[in-house]
């Protein structure tokens, strides 16, 4: 639920099954998008308001062109013109690698972030600051449920090996160490 949460919220707001799915040149805000570098690495942008914005984006993609164009003169504009400008911001950000745009749009005043692989997110300082993650018998690195109980976070342990509580479960449903040895070597448990 927590993971579908806004499909869930959604649904009820508007009456519908859950939240229509776009494709990337089908959505509704060029600015709220990923767009995909020359390295298969991509760029999110969170360009909700748009307006005052438009000009310092251009700038920094080096793209000032896009501002004399009819098509995305406004934020109506280039709603409007969606498709066209996803267009062109695709081949934009597919002409330079992620390392080259990240210096290019550090001047940005739109949100952005590079979307991060599994191996980044694990090792980016934030899942650690935040306890997003945690090591188990130092084995291996678990992610963390958003569930609290209590305002505390369950402790994550190894799963038990198969029939690692066998005889404890039977000692304490009250069986003798005869009936679990006999149990045992009739196949019934392990």
């Amino acid at each position: 639920m927590w993971v579908a949460s806004p499909a869930v919220v959604a649904s009820q707001l508007y009456d519908v099954d859950t939240i229509p799915r776009m494709r990337h040149a089908d959505l509704p805000n060029p600015l709220v998008a990923a767009y995909t570098t020359r390295d298969g690495r991509q760029i999110y942008f969170a360009g909700i308001m748009t307006e005052g914005h438009f000009e310092n984006f251009c700038e920094a993609i080096d793209r000032k062109d896009l501002l004399a164009d009819p098509r995305f003169a406004t934020a109506r504009d280039r709603l409007t013109n969606r498709r066209s400008c996803i267009e062109v911001l695709d081949e934009v950000f597919a002409a330079r690698d992620l390392h080259e745009w990240i210096n290019r749009l550090a001047m940005l005043t739109t949100p952005w972030t590079v979307v991060q692989t599994a191996a980044e997110a694990a090792l980016d300082p934030q899942t650690a600051a935040n306890g997003l993650t945690t090591r188990v018998e130092d084995r291996y690195t678990l992610v963390r449920s958003p569930a609290t109980f209590d305002d505390l976070q369950p402790d994550l342990a190894r799963a038990p090996e198969h029939g690692e509580h066998t005889d404890e479960v039977l000692l304490e449903l009250g069986r003798s160490w005869d009936d679990i040895l006999a149990l045992k070597e009739s196949g019934a448990v392990l």
